[in-house]
């Protein structure tokens, strides 16, 4: 194991939550706060005077953003005893990695929601994450959709600091001159948005993955000193940038998308992932649709016995869509009711409509 730091402050670290090449994350008990919080060690202290700006910046945000609550709670910084200058957060227990793959549409789309609500609020404050990812999102005992880990936002944008997991294609032409931004927030999101639904980035594989928190491990225990592990990652990052550039990378991520979403949703995440960042959808816009979304399924998964056939309506319709799923057991169960029940029904729409779902059931693409 290696060496646990001492924040002094009465903080007691438990054990080491996660990390990479610049900061780390750690458990720690509170003689201020009745649950344990996460504080964020910084390797390098090359501007800390810039982190401390930005953090009392979205302090004072956060407490008159409407969308506040999408993002973990600051609880101050400090130097700890050993002079690493560290970030105090809430801890939330509930990594969004833990639940991927997703196949539950409804809970999906609301955590879609919740997360661009969260990058809303930072955007709105002028701050950039640059390090969005699944562990990097978690569920609060609400369960409300949050993003944490808030130690690598900036003000600055500019320095390519963050994993290379959810890093947008424009991140690894070294002749664009490309630096983080509102524009590169967005595209990693949507990166940890599939890799929710379907279990995988984009372009990193599961053993790179592995193979990137071994090497961590290694230099957190100093089996290896931090430039081996630097170089160790920039080679697999150049085979991850060598995936991201080639001329088919748009046209088989879109047909992955497809493959795992479809109807809005799909247009949704399509248009996070849009390689062409001049047409990439703006945080706002990606936060209302996500919004309107959430707010249509959760409509339809609502019971109204006034409108109880018209809420079926809605189910099917969404069902169509790959939006919601309807099992084979369900269908013929709302088939018996329309039997028995012979509700208004202009032209049979709602009976052909229910027989088409039922062979989509039965015999699927």
């Amino acid at each position: 194991m290696g060496e646990l730091p001492n924040p002094g402050l009465g903080y007691k670290v438990r054990e080491y939550l996660g990390g990479g090449n610049w900061k780390s994350a750690y458990r720690a008990t509170s003689p201020y706060s009745l649950a344990d919080v996460a504080l964020l060690f910084f390797h390098d202290d090359e501007k800390p005077d810039i982190v401390v700006k930005d953090v009392t910046s979205l302090i004072r945000t956060m407490s008159k953003h409407r969308y506040a609550g999408y993002l973990a709670k600051f609880y101050g910084f400090q130097q700890g005893q050993d002079g690493r200058f560290f970030i105090i957060e809430e801890l939330l227990d509930r990594p969004l990695e833990g639940l991927a793959p997703l196949n539950d549409i409804v809970q999906f789309v609301r955590i879609a929601r919740d997360l661009a609500r969260g990058l809303v609020c930072l955007h709105d404050s002028k701050l950039v994450h640059r390090d969005l990812k699944l562990d990097n999102c978690g569920l609060d005992h609400q369960l409300r959709a949050k993003i944490f880990d808030l130690g690598s936002v900036t003000s600055d944008g500019g320095d390519v600091r963050g994993t290379v997991f959810t890093r947008a294609p424009e991140l690894f032409s070294i002749s664009s001159g490309a630096q983080c931004d509102y524009q590169t927030d967005v595209w990693a999101l949507g990166a940890a948005l599939f890799a929710l639904r379907t279990g995988d980035y984009p372009f990193v594989f599961s053993s790179e993955i592995r193979e990137r928190k071994i090497i961590s491990d290694q230099v957190r225990t100093k089996a290896i000193d931090e430039a081996t592990g630097k170089l160790k990652k920039e080679a697999l990052n150049k085979v991850v940038a060598g995936r991201i550039l080639d001329q088919s990378a748009a046209s088989e991520l879109r047909a992955r998308v497809h493959h795992s979403l479809r109807g809005r949703s799909e247009e949704i995440l399509n248009s996070m992932l849009e390689f062409d960042r001049q047409k990439r959808i703006s945080t706002k816009d990606a936060e209302a649709a996500w919004s309107k979304l959430a707010e249509e399924l959760g409509s339809a998964g609502e019971s109204h016995r006034s409108d109880k056939w018209g809420q079926i309506r809605s189910h099917i319709n969404l069902a169509e869509r790959k939006e919601l799923v309807l099992t084979r057991r369900q269908i013929d169960r709302i088939i018996s009711e329309y039997n028995s029940e012979s509700p208004l029904d202009e032209d049979n729409a709602l009976r052909n409509a229910l027989l088409h779902l039922k062979e989509m059931v039965d015999s699927p693409s």
